[in-house]
């Protein structure tokens, strides 16, 4: 979900994005057409009124045990499986000691799960991502969500082929979590695309 938050902030404000780098997410959820996109609006609206009010209210604490079982439910709604090693690596980071020390509080900011569920239309997406100038790395699991031969996502896929800096996709054994569960693994392949990235930009600047 952060890659599609970063492609979207980058198609409205390129020049402020250089590089982006996404695990496992070529493209977020679309809906069918335009009319359906102008319908969800207001659903999304409404879903983040409602999150804004819960917001503003005392978070309820959990049971380690209990929290582990949300994340993983909550992903599974998504149509991600997390299994029990990822949520125990994920809730580190998205949980805290609740104030009274009773449990443990979720930490994410549930308007942004209001506006990740927002849905447009293909062709509107198309034209947000035409606006992309960054560099961009895709580092996909072969067991994770995108399937390449996808009709929708392979056009996305070949449209970032074409607007990105710089684009470089890898494919590696894993899921849609293994940043999570084997994180040696995507960050050798980072660190040379950065490297790379940087080398490649110092010897074009000396040129110029």
């Amino acid at each position: 979900m952060g890659a599609s938050i970063g492609w979207f902030y980058a198609s409205v404000c390129p020049s402020q994005v250089e590089r982006i780098i996404a695990i496992d997410q070529i493209k977020p959820l679309t809906c069918s057409n335009a009319r359906e996109a102008a319908e969800l609006y207001g659903v999304t609206l409404t879903s983040y009124l409602e999150a804004e009010k819960k917001y503003k209210t005392p978070q309820p604490s959990f049971r380690f045990e209990t929290a582990l079982d949300i994340l993983i439910i909550a992903h599974d709604g998504f149509g991600v499986k997390l299994n029990r090693e990822g949520a125990l690596c994920l809730i580190k980071r998205a949980t805290k000691t609740a104030p009274d020390g009773s449990g443990l509080n979720f930490t994410r900011d549930a308007r942004l799960n209001a506006l990740l569920g927002h849905k447009t239309d293909p062709k509107t997406l198309r034209e947000f991502y035409s606006k992309l100038t960054c560099e961009m790395l895709i580092i996909l699991g072969k067991d994770g969500i995108n399937d390449l031969n996808n009709p929708d996502i392979r056009e996305v896929y070949e449209g970032h082929k074409e607007t990105a800096k710089n684009f470089k996709c890898v494919t590696i054994e894993g899921d849609h979590f293994i940043h999570l569960t084997e994180p040696e693994k995507v960050a050798s392949i980072i660190k040379d695309y950065v490297m790379s990235s940087s080398l490649t930009k110092k010897m074009t600047d000396l040129v110029v």
